[in-house]
C-alpha cells in the first residue's frame, strides 16, 4: 500500500442509530484531523475536538447515520476551505472510511493502543527515525469499535525503536487504578491528581502491593486493590493515631483528606510500576537513557507527576508526546500510523498546538468593568 500526494482525513467517532438514541457511549473525546502529504513530508493542517462544537464534555455521542456525520464533517472542513470529495482517503471510523485503512502492522495489538503509541512516537519523526526511543501506550482500556479484544489479549503496549526499527511488547498500565478511583470517589482523574498534590495529608501505614494490569481480566484485581486501600483510609479520622497518617490538612474536609491519602497511595504505585517497566526495557535492550527519547501517550500520560518522576529517576534524554494525549488525540495516531504503513519513512513535526478551532478575537485596550467581564464570560472564553 502506498499513499499519493494530497489531503487525508482521520476521524475518531462512532455511527450507530441505537447508540445515538439511547446515548450509549463507545467512543469518547471524539475528534478528527486533516493532513497533507507532499512527497516525503506530512503536515497536520487542522484538528477538531467535537466537544468544542457540541458543548458536551468528553463528547461521546454516536451519530445516528453516516449522513449525519458527514453533515458535521463537511461543515468543519468548510472552515478551512476543503471539500470532502477532494480527500484522498478518510480513515478510522466504520461507515465513513474510504479508500484505505492501515492498521495492518503489529497485529497482536489493538488499534486503539497502537494509535496512542504511534501518536507519541511519531510526533517528532527526527527522533523516531534518528535515534533510540522507548514508547508506552498507557490508557484506561481498548476501543471496541475496530477491535474485539478478549479478556486474555494484551491491551497496553510498549515499544523499542532504534532509528525507526520498532518492536512492540505487552506492558502493564497503572491507568485502571485511576479509573477505579474515579468510580469510587465520583471525582475525575485530573481533580484527584490536583487534590493529591494540594493536600499535605499522607497515609503512613502498610498497603498491599498493587497488582499489574496487562489484560482486561486484570481490571477486577486493580479495582479491588484501590477499593481496599480506600476502605483503609476512609476509617482514619483527624484525631486518630498519627502514626497512621501525617496529620489532616485543615484546609480540606475529612473526606477530602482521606481521598488525598488514597491518591498518594495510587500515585506512588503508579510511579513504581512505570519505572519498573522502563527499567526492564533499558536493561533488556542495553539502552542508555541519556541518549534515549521517552514517548508516552494514552490518558495516563496526563499524569505529569509520574512522567516527571520517571524522567528524574532514570535520566532520559527527552520526553516526547503530543498536546492531545488521551482519546482526543486518537485521530492523530490514526493518521501517523497510516503514513508510517504507507510511506515507511516520512518527515513530520507536531509543531505548534494551535491547529484547532479558530476563536473569534476582539482586542481591547480599555479597562474592563465587572459588568463587562461578566457579560463577556457569559458569551464564551476570554484570553487575558
Amino acid at each position: 500500500m502506498t499513499s499519493k500526494n494530497g489531503l487525508y482525513l482521520t476521524v475518531y467517532t462512532h455511527i450507530d442509530a441505537l447508540c445515538h438514541a439511547y446515548k450509549i457511549s463507545l467512543r469518547h473525546d471524539q475528534n478528527m484531523a486533516l493532513w497533507q502529504k507532499t512527497d516525503d513530508r506530512v503536515v497536520l493542517l487542522h484538528y477538531w475536538e467535537f466537544e468544542r462544537y457540541s458543548g458536551l464534555k468528553h463528547h461521546s455521542l454516536s451519530f445516528a447515520s453516516s449522513e449525519r456525520a458527514f453533515m458535521l464533517i463537511d461543515t468543519l472542513l468548510a472552515e478551512v476551505g476543503v471539500n470532502r470529495f477532494d480527500l484522498r482517503a478518510i480513515l478510522g471510523t466504520p461507515g465513513l472510511s474510504r479508500n484505505a485503512d492501515a492498521w495492518e502492522a503489529f497485529r497482536d495489538f489493538n488499534s486503539h493502543t497502537k494509535a496512542h503509541l504511534f501518536a507519541a512516537m511519531l510526533s517528532e519523526t527526527d527522533h523516531y527515525f534518528g535515534g533510540d526511543m522507548i514508547g508506552l501506550a498507557l490508557d484506561g482500556g481498548p476501543d471496541i469499535v475496530l477491535d474485539q479484544p478478549d479478556s486474555d489479549a494484551p491491551i497496553y503496549a510498549g515499544a523499542i525503536t532504534r532509528k525507526g526499527e520498532t518492536e512492540l511488547f505487552p506492558v502493564s498500565s497503572p491507568g485502571p487504578f485511576w479509573s477505579a478511583m474515579r468510580e469510587l470517589t465520583g471525582m475525575e482523574e485530573g481533580s484527584l491528581m490536583a487534590l493529591g498534590s494540594a493536600s499535605h495529608t499522607e497515609y503512613l501505614g502498610p498497603v498491599a502491593e498493587a497488582p499489574l494490569v496487562f489484560r482486561m481480566k486484570d481490571y477486577v484485581s486493580a479495582y479491588n486493590w484501590v477499593k481496599d486501600s480506600f476502605e483503609i483510609v476512609s476509617g482514619i479520622g483527624a484525631s486518630q493515631d498519627t502514626k497512621l497518617h501525617s496529620g489532616f490538612d485543615h484546609r480540606f474536609s475529612a473526606i477530602e483528606n482521606q481521598i488525598a491519602m488514597l491518591v498518594k497511595i495510587v500515585q506512588s504505585a503508579s510511579n513504581t510500576q512505570l519505572c519498573q517497566t522502563l527499567t526492564a526495557f533499558l536493561d533488556a535492550e542495553a539502552l542508555d537513557p541519556t541518549t534515549t527519547t521517552l514517548a508516552i501517550s494514552g490518558g495516563f500520560a496526563l499524569n505529569c507527576r509520574s512522567n516527571s518522576y520517571a524522567m528524574r529517576k532514570l535520566g532520559f534524554n527527552r520526553f516526547q508526546t503530543l498536546p492531545a494525549v488521551n482519546d482526543s488525540g486518537i485521530s492523530l495516531g490514526y493518521g501517523l500510523m497510516f503514513f508510517l504503513e504507507s510511506m515507511k519513512k516520512f518527515k513530520f513535526s507536531i509543531g505548534s498546538a494551535g491547529k484547532g478551532a479558530v476563536a473569534s478575537v476582539q482586542k481591547t485596550g480599555s479597562r474592563a468593568s465587572s459588568d463587562d467581564i461578566l457579560k463577556d464570560l457569559a458569551q464564551g472564553p476570554i484570553i487575558w
